[in-house]
């Protein structure tokens, strides 16, 4: 039960982070006045990886 619990609460969190890096991207967005984009000179790895890892800051 309690390894159950972990599991739920670790998914929310994962949850709140990723809403609030999409609302960073999106307020990004608005601020610039231009969608976001990725080109290839941001990433590394094969595009078919298992993982995808996006990054969004502001050193505003």
């Amino acid at each position: 039960m309690l390894v159950r619990m972990k599991k739920i609460i670790v998914l929310i969190a994962v949850f709140i982070l990723a809403v609030a890096a999409y609302s960073e991207a999106i307020a990004q967005e608005k601020i610039a006045g231009q969608p976001v984009t990725v080109n290839p000179a941001m990433s590394k790895g094969p595009e078919n990886a298992p993982v995808t890892i996006h990054e969004f800051s502001s050193y505003q």
